[in-house]
């Protein structure tokens, strides 16, 4: 038995439709691309949604978008993906970092107040997971210091905080759509937002900075442009997400219930007011050597399992630009507690029972 930590959910719709594409002869961005970014925009509830290669390519359009440069300094979680800090390095900035909180393992909005300064531009609150960030925090502080907020929703396609979907409620939003997300196009990313003004600079942006209308290169500009074929499977997958998510919200109730006495050993929050979407159901092991142990059981049993993440500012590349100086005491200590274990949707009952069963054994 082997039970990985991300299957994608595929059927023949996602099949024949990338067999149609390149039947087509179309395989550059055109009317599938379009299609996909008119459905993702209305199941978000936002009035734009531009498609791009990946997730990294959505953070650094959107920044560059927003005019961040060189002096800036935006405000990142360290307990993240590299790419949510390293997109401000390609613009010159400078990614701050402030510490979680240690339930959530979301952003800490007073110590995001706390690291701001004058040379502040925005704040990149990450949904870790799928659980979303204290939105209301965020945007009271950016209004009050006249700040963006970017929601790095990467990892959060579909997640819900007080009614709203993620990535409509900053002032733009972005999503991945990596094979270990929730849906998924293989490698993509989307940026989302009700700015006209902003959604027409990412539209230049990811096309090397040509003008749509006048076919003029106005601008600095990239090729971050999607594919069709991504695009086709892109489109099936968000006709399929509220089933994807429904699947992977049972299964993280299952694994609750049958792992939340279990001591030493904690298992995902999710507050009444939002929508946890699980990208990843994430435990908490009090020593770092069990958790190792506790690993390595797994994957002797058939399990995959990961750690997301080590904190940035302790990883090799911004230890040596000086980044490991910045106090995260949270940060750091739930890095090295945090563990991943699989929950999605084409888990079987007998899948969920069996790692169930293993983690109570290692712990009995």
């Amino acid at each position: 038995m082997k039970i990985l930590l991300a299957d994608p959910l595929y059927d023949e719709n996602e099949f024949n439709s990338v067999i149609q594409v390149i039947k087509s002869g179309w395989l550059t961005q055109g009317k599938k691309v379009s299609e996909f970014e008119e459905s993702f925009a209305k199941y978000i509830g936002v009035k734009h949604a531009i498609a791009v290669f990946n997730g990294t390519a959505a953070l650094h359009t959107a920044l560059a978008a927003l005019g961040v440069d060189s002096g800036d300094e935006v405000i990142v979680p360290s307990f993240s993906f590299i790419a949510t800090a390293n997109s401000l390095l390609y613009q010159g900035a400078k990614p701050v970092f402030a510490d979680i909180d240690p339930v959530t393992l979301n952003l800490d909005p007073a110590d995001v107040e706390k690291k701001m300064s004058y040379k502040t531009r925005g704040i990149i609150p990450v949904h870790y997971g799928g659980l979303p960030a204290d939105m209301d925090s965020f945007v009271s502080l950016a209004r009050k210091h006249n700040l963006f907020v970017l929601e790095d929703a990467a990892e959060a396609v579909g997640s819900i905080y007080r009614g709203k979907k993620v990535g409509a409620i900053g002032t733009v939003g972005i999503f991945s759509f990596h094979a270990q997300k929730v849906i998924t196009t293989g490698e993509g990313g989307m940026i989302t937002t009700n700015d006209d003004e902003l959604a027409e600079k990412c539209r230049i942006i990811r096309n090397h900075g040509r003008d749509i209308k006048t076919k003029k290169f106005v601008r600095l500009g990239y090729n971050y442009r999607m594919t069709e074929i991504q695009a086709a499977i892109g489109i099936e997958q968000v006709n399929k997400i509220e089933q994807v998510i429904d699947k992977r919200r049972r299964n993280a109730v299952y694994l609750t219930k049958n792992l939340k006495d279990i001591k030493d050993l904690f298992t995902p929050y999710e507050p009444d007011y939002s929508r946890h979407t699980y990208m990843l159901y994430t435990v908490k092991i009090d020593a770092e050597i069990k958790r190792g142990s506790l690993q390595n059981f797994l994957r002797d049993r058939g399990i995959e399992s990961k750690v997301y993440f080590n904190p940035l500012h302790l990883e090799p590349f911004y230890r040596t630009t000086g980044y490991s100086k910045c106090s995260l005491p949270r940060t750091e200590e739930m890095g090295k507690k945090v563990l991943s274990l699989p929950v999605h949707a084409k888990l079987s009952k007998n899948d969920l029972n069996h790692i169930i069963d293993s983690i109570n054994l290692f712990f009995h």
